[in-house]
């Protein structure tokens, strides 16, 4: 299928959804055959504009706000009674110029419909039983976040810039280095065609696992191809202290198969913690990822650390205002060893509450320390940005 053809089945499906049900659609539900069966439609549209120095140039894109991707989709769900239900979920990101990809070579990038979840589940007492593409036990644990800002930065900071290399100084020129390459959040397996499942919520407290089948390339192996499992678990909790104070936290082990050519395998253990008492939000983020059989010279770890200070008022009528400082710090994810990395950034977030929209802007601040074994010095990489969100 062309990509004029693909962009213009989506436009029609959206407006068919908009003519044939726009009253059902307004209040999220689409008509359907059976009275047990519900649909609801849902998606978001993210965009905004960065302007981005390398410390040689700078670069002004329209993107697509990588936090939280342009996306829609559907949940279905038959309640079969009040101990049982069944569902699904079907949701698809569609983005253009996407703010962690663009940077000083890649301008733009095509927009690309890609899957995120499509999966279907049994809802039981006994807990929830997912089969299918979606979030993985671990994916989101470190990522726990209260703060009412995460639309313009939350723990994933390479959202904004990420794609952009860093400008060596000595040489005087891109280092071929991207801040996606030295920063990570480490959060847990991400989504994966797999099997998972979620206890019931037992106060506040809930525990999940799930297992994937991840294809590897062993060299020097009789049989080089290989399928092997991963799988993963994590306990989360969210829950009041005396009606004030809001309190959420997660943690999560994986243990995988690596997908390089060495023969290794990684453990990664990672989680996040936020505490939101009278408008005022502390969070933290971090993970530490380990690897058997590296090859010598190489890291065989890296690790995240990150925090935030938030503040969410109501000084506006149009509705809430957050605003955060964070700073996050990162080591060894290049590969090399001693490699270190830090972060930070100063932002806002006003929500419209009756347009479902949030207006934001901040400036985040990249760094990757010299390499003295290379001779590299790096300039700073800084990133305006400002943007605009809307839900349906």
């Amino acid at each position: 299928m062309s990509k004029s053809i693909r962009i213009g089945f989506i436009f029609s499906m959206v407006a068919a959804f908009i003519i044939c049900g726009a009253g059902n659609l307004l209040a999220g539900t689409v008509e359907n055959a059976s009275d047990k069966v519900s649909v609801r439609v849902y998606g978001q549209v993210n965009r905004a504009i960065t302007s981005v120095n390398d410390g040689d140039e700078n670069y002004v894109n329209h993107v697509d706000n990588d936090n939280s991707s342009t996306r829609f989709g559907f949940k279905v769900k038959a309640k079969g009674s009040d101990s049982l239900a069944a569902g699904a979920n079907l949701e698809w990101e569609y983005q253009a110029n996407e703010s962690n990809k663009v940077s000083q070579v890649t301008h733009s990038t095509d927009p690309g419909l890609a899957k995120r979840k499509l999966e279907v589940y049994l809802d039981t007492v006994a807990g929830k039983f997912s089969i299918g593409h979606g979030p993985t036990a671990s994916d989101g644990t470190s990522e726990v976040d209260l703060s009412g800002s995460t639309v313009a930065g939350y723990s994933l900071i390479d959202a904004w810039a990420g794609g952009f290399q860093f400008y060596d100084e000595a040489s005087r020129s891109l280092s071929g280095t991207t801040v996606g390459s030295v920063m990570n959040n480490l959060d847990g397996n991400s989504r994966k065609d797999r099997l998972r499942y979620d206890t019931p919520d037992f106060s506040g407290f809930t525990v999940s696992a799930s297992t994937y089948e991840v294809s590897t390339t062993k060299t020097g192996a009789a049989n080089p191809s290989q399928h092997d499992a991963a799988f993963d678990i994590a306990l989360r909790y969210s829950g009041k202290f005396g009606g004030v104070v809001k309190l959420a936290a997660a943690a999560a082990y994986s243990a995988y198969p690596s997908t390089d050519a060495a023969d290794q395998n990684d453990s990664l253990l990672n989680g996040s913690l936020s505490v939101l008492f009278s408008g005022f939000s502390v969070t933290v983020a971090a993970g530490q990822r380990d690897r058997q059989n590296v090859t010598a010279g190489k890291a065989d770890s890296a690790s995240s650390l990150y925090g935030k200070l938030g503040y969410l008022g109501n000084w506006f009528s149009i509705g809430p205002t957050a605003l955060a400082i964070d700073y996050g710090k990162y080591h060894e994810f290049s590969g090399l060893k001693d490699d270190e990395a830090t972060t930070y950034a100063l932002y806002g977030v006003q929500n419209l509450k009756n347009w479902g929209t949030e207006l934001y802007a901040g400036y985040r601040i990249h760094k990757l320390e010299d390499r003295v074994s290379t001779g590299e010095t790096f300039s700073d990489i800084g990133a305006l940005f400002l943007g605009m969100r809307i839900k349906f």
